[in-house]
């Protein structure tokens, strides 16, 4: 479960949930409850599945309405369990 506020274009962006070495195990894109210029909040739960308990992170970021590219990336640590 993730729970947040963000300030992002069109209140979508995208989060993954990456294992030990780095690798995406899922991604979804996310919408929170405003969109660019106020802060809406979010909550969202999503499913992953890991062999046994290791270090990973829950990564954040937006994509760029000019290119796509990748903007206002974060990444918090996390303890994934099965």
């Amino acid at each position: 479960r993730i729970v947040g506020v963000a300030n992002v274009f069109e209140a979508t962006f995208e989060i993954e949930i990456r294992g030990l070495t780095g690798h995406t195990l899922v991604k979804r894109q996310v919408m929170a409850s405003c969109g660019t210029g106020c802060w809406g909040t979010f909550e969202v739960t999503i499913p992953y599945s890991v062999g046994s308990p290791q270090p990973g992170s829950v990564v954040v970021y937006d994509l760029s309405p000019k290119n796509g590219g990748v903007e206002n990336l974060r990444s918090y640590p996390v303890l994934l369990v099965p």
